[in-house]
């Protein structure tokens, strides 16, 4: 029989998308209209060896707990190193920081009690969105979900990066996925679900930093999440009714949006020199 290798990728019609737009509707026009693809960084392909270990190690954890098969699974480092394989030559440079830190991992939280109810699993749900007189879909594929001894049900979400600490979860209070999480969290179990963990791993230099800050609520935010997405889907929608060119969305325009915590938006160029920044970009069409 064949191993089960998780899919810890994005999900069918998720945040990203939705946030690209409010980020920037020219962004979201180069990577859904266009569909460009922009080229591999460093931190996606270290996440994303992470996030694919993480999730087997969880699933044959939750064999174990059921009394299944935990070898139908992939173990996590031979996830990781199939994983490694579709990156190529970044995903063979990161693969050994990768799996260190799943040995990190699994070393500290071995004995944890939480109970295993789902790992990596698209949620769904339609948002009715007025202006448009109809529902669209909205997914998001959660990392983890548990339940913990006095019953609560948390939904994970496994974040890497080159530091770790609860300095480090502001920038996740008003985050559009998360409130997503918690939004979907309370629609599928009501008074049981008991929030949401950062699961957090850092990847700097010298010892792998693990950690599991609470995020502040915000919940307003969060009673507002259905608005927010009806709002941008709606405002999508008239964009593309217009057949609008691509190349000439509503830009944002802004040195807090065109420049981003890591560097230049990855359009940069193309909002820059237009087609003639493709090149620079290194952007590439979706085959």
């Amino acid at each position: 029989m064949d191993k089960i290798l998780l899919n810890a990728g994005p999900s069918t019609r998720g945040w990203h998308r939705v946030e690209s737009f409010l980020r920037c509707p020219q962004l979201y026009a180069y990577e859904k209209v266009l569909n460009y693809q922009w080229p591999t960084s460093p931190p996606l392909v270290k996440g994303s060896l992470v996030h694919l270990g993480l999730a087997h190690w969880y699933a044959r954890r939750r064999e174990d707990q059921q009394g299944g098969d935990r070898e139908k699974y992939y173990t996590a480092n031979e996830a990781m190193e199939i994983g490694a394989k579709e990156w190529g030559e970044l995903g063979a440079e990161w693969l050994p920081l990768a799996k260190r830190a799943l040995a990190a991992y699994a070393a500290k939280w071995s004995t944890e009690k939480h109970k295993v109810l789902m790992v990596e699993e698209e949620v769904r749900a339609d948002i009715w969105v007025p202006k448009l007189s109809r529902s669209v879909l909205f997914t998001q594929r959660v990392d983890l979900v548990t339940e913990a001894a006095d019953g609560k049900v948390y939904f994970w979400d496994h974040k890497t990066g080159f530091r770790s600490g609860k300095q480090m979860t502001t920038r996740y209070i008003l985050s559009g996925q998360f409130h997503g999480i918690r939004w979907f969290g309370g629609q599928m179990f009501g008074d049981r679900f008991g929030g949401i963990i950062l699961n957090q791993i850092g990847l700097g230099i010298g010892e792998i930093k693990l950690g599991r800050p609470a995020i502040p609520p915000a919940p307003n935010m969060t009673q507002c999440f259905p608005d927010l997405l009806a709002d941008a889907e709606a405002s999508m929608a008239e964009l593309e009714r217009e057949k609008r060119d691509p190349w000439k969305w509503p830009k944002a325009a802004s040195e807090q949006v065109c420049m981003t915590p890591y560097g230049k938006c990855p359009a940069f160029a193309l909002c820059q020199w237009g087609k003639a920044g493709l090149t620079e970009s290194g952007a590439k069409e979706r085959t």
